[in-house]
């Protein structure tokens, strides 16, 4: 039998040359300035609140709106025309962003709405389980959270894009401390927090004693809720109504001086 020969030939290790630390001649500013691709030219954020609250009443009331509907019944009891495409997947989701992007010059819409995040939230699960070939709660080393948190600020940060403002809704949760309960938005352990950081405001959406709807900035030990615009953040804007709402985003609203309502 014919044997090969085979030969070996031994690599040489490549040796590193030291060389000095590069050192760049830079120019310093010399007045402060906002770097353009930085500057934000719209704001992401969210409304958070019960179902059955009124969520969807506040997205379709926004003049020049276009809702961006994830939840299959979520337009059900509003009785006025209203633009909307349903959304029934994330790649649909990403196809709408993408095309919204594309024609950010040319959009009529001032407002893109989502309806909602936590709709979004379970449909990245899917298309999670998907990917690994098992069932969600099958996929081991919580690397399904992780991939659906990604996903999930990947879209938001896609959504800045636009160039309009984006506004999420969500449902809310109660989570116990020491015996106490906080209302937090509902989204599933890290993702709350990656969330709350991508976003620009979180308002929780409720009814007051009198049956009327506010929105609430206000972030203590019993709710969670936030904003980084200063005309929001703490405040509790009455009656939540997109035109009182967008007042208060510019400075322009002055909360009833005799209301003092406690966090819920």
């Amino acid at each position: 039998m014919r044997q090969l020969n085979l030969k070996t030939r031994e690599l040489a290790t490549p040796t590193r040359v030291s060389s000095p630390a590069p050192i760049e001649t830079v120019t310093l500013p010399t007045e402060p300035s906002v770097p353009l691709e930085s500057a934000s030219k719209g704001e992401v954020g969210i409304i958070v609140g019960a179902p059955g609250v009124g969520k969807s009443w506040f997205l379709c009331k926004i003049p020049n709106v276009l809702v961006l509907e994830l939840d299959p019944e979520g337009l059900r009891y509003v009785d006025w025309p209203v633009a909307w495409m349903q959304i029934t997947s994330v790649a649909q989701l990403r196809g709408a962003i993408t095309q919204l992007i594309k024609a950010r010059d040319e959009l009529k819409y001032e407002t893109i709405a989502i309806d909602s995040l936590t709709t979004l939230e379970q449909m990245l699960q899917e298309e999670v389980s998907e990917e690994f070939g098992q069932r969600f709660d099958r996929i081991g080393h919580g690397s399904g959270w992780v991939a659906v948190r990604t996903k999930l600020i990947k879209i938001i940060n896609a959504t800045r894009r636009i160039e309009k403002r984006i506004i999420f809704t969500a449902h809310n949760t109660k989570l116990l401390f020491d015996n106490e309960a906080m209302v937090t938005i509902e989204l599933s352990g890290k993702a709350k927090n990656l969330v709350g950081a991508a976003v620009d405001w979180i308002g929780y959406l409720r009814k007051d004693e009198d049956g009327i709807r506010v929105l609430d900035f206000r972030h203590n030990d019993v709710l969670e809720f936030k904003s980084r615009n200063p005309f929001l953040a703490g405040k509790i804007i009455k009656p939540a109504e997109p035109d009182v709402f967008f007042k208060a985003c510019y400075g322009q609203y002055e909360e009833p001086k005799a209301e003092e309502e406690e966090g819920e």
